[in-house]
């Protein structure tokens, strides 16, 4: 989306309020259906309107520019980046958005890395670092409100200034970025990193309930990405027939209105509630084991994935093998588990999508 000459990544919709330009990661509509009362779920509405991912990106002639953003609902923070690399100023490299208040962020072309040869500051497929990128974490509301340009000439990003292919993640708090301790860290910000892909994160930590709208949405020409990776079967593990269902509809929609495009999908990363032959979690006993949500759902998904032929099948214990990954909720990664997983989803989603 471009919005006076900046680029909104990972945005769908925006309205105006009282704090700012407010930016959703779906479009309004949906996020107001979000969830199901018969399922005691309606927290993806407010999940929906977090700008988890979200980035404001923009290419200035200019050697500074200044911008201004707000929160709704709670605190959170933002990121900066050059292209790849990440904005450092000597003070810090995360910035406080807080709730109700304007926090003033001035960007500055720093000498020395302007002046380093071009070569240097670009790999193959990445983005350009004449690119600025300003990214959202997990609880911000984030709000534009304000930029000032300097009266410098700036312009959104040029398609051949960012990644040609786009990745787009649907999941739960794993995918969202829960326990990482920054939005770049998370394993799906890492992945489409290490794919030199742009990423959309569409996760929808504790509330992903693969709504019918939602499928609707993806599969329309309004949502565009090159390959659709599913790590969305947790939040359902109480309601494995209605996840099937479910799953099957955004499978169908997928075949009918998208059939070229692959769609990987990822059973549970070892968890509490999982334990199978050739998983890594130790815990759980073999009667608990038999009960499990989890595993239910994993069971879903390998035989949907068998069903569908542009869906590939991913062992979450094949992505994430070190059970020490996961925090002491024995459910959410570490940054150490986010990197495993990244590393080795990077390896299963290689393919043809990306050339």
């Amino acid at each position: 989306m471009i919005y006076k000459n900046l680029e909104l990544h990972n945005v769908a919709d925006v309205r105006e309020s009282g704090n700012g330009l407010r930016l959703y990661r779906y479009p309004k509509a949906l996020c107001d259906s979000m969830g199901c009362a018969a399922l005691k779920s309606t927290y993806g509405r407010y999940v929906s309107q977090t700008t988890t991912g979200c980035e404001i990106r923009f290419v200035t002639e200019g050697d500074r520019a200044l911008i201004s953003l707000s929160s709704i609902d709670q605190d959170g923070y933002v990121e900066v980046y050059r292209g790849d690399f990440r904005y450092y100023t000597g003070y810090t490299y995360i910035y406080p958005v807080r709730k109700g208040q304007v926090t003033h962020i001035e960007l500055i072309k720093a000498p020395g890395f302007e002046a380093l040869d071009p070569s240097l500051k670009r790999k193959k497929g990445g983005f350009s670092a004449d690119v600025w990128r300003v990214m959202s974490d997990i609880n911000c509301t984030m709000t534009l409100v304000d930029f000032e340009d300097y009266g410098f000439a700036v312009r959104p990003p040029r398609p051949d200034e960012v990644p040609e292919k786009t990745l787009l993640c649907y999941g739960t708090s794993l995918s969202y970025g829960a326990c990482a301790s920054a939005q770049s860290v998370c394993w799906c910000q890492l992945l489409g990193r290490m794919l030199n892909v742009n990423l959309l994160n569409k996760a929808m930590g504790g509330s992903c309930m693969n709504e019918a709208g939602v499928a609707d949405w993806f599969a329309s020409p309004d949502c565009h990405f090159d390959a659709l990776l599913l790590e969305n079967a947790v939040n359902m593990g109480d309601h494995a027939e209605e996840y099937e269902r479910r799953c099957a509809y955004l499978l169908d929609r997928m075949a009918e209105k998208k059939p070229h495009i692959p769609i990987y999908m990822l059973t549970c990363f070892p968890n509490s509630g999982v334990s199978a032959p050739g998983c890594a979690s130790p815990v759980v006993k073999k009667a608990d084991a038999e009960a499990s949500g989890n595993l239910k759902t994993d069971a879903v998904i390998r035989r949907l994935a068998a069903r569908y032929p542009q869906a590939t099948l991913i062992e979450g214990a094949d992505m994430v093998t070190d059970f020490t990954g996961l925090t002491c909720d024995l459910i959410h990664l570490s940054d150490y588990g986010h990197i495993e997983a990244a590393t080795h989803l990077a390896a299963a989603l290689r393919g043809d999508w990306l050339k």
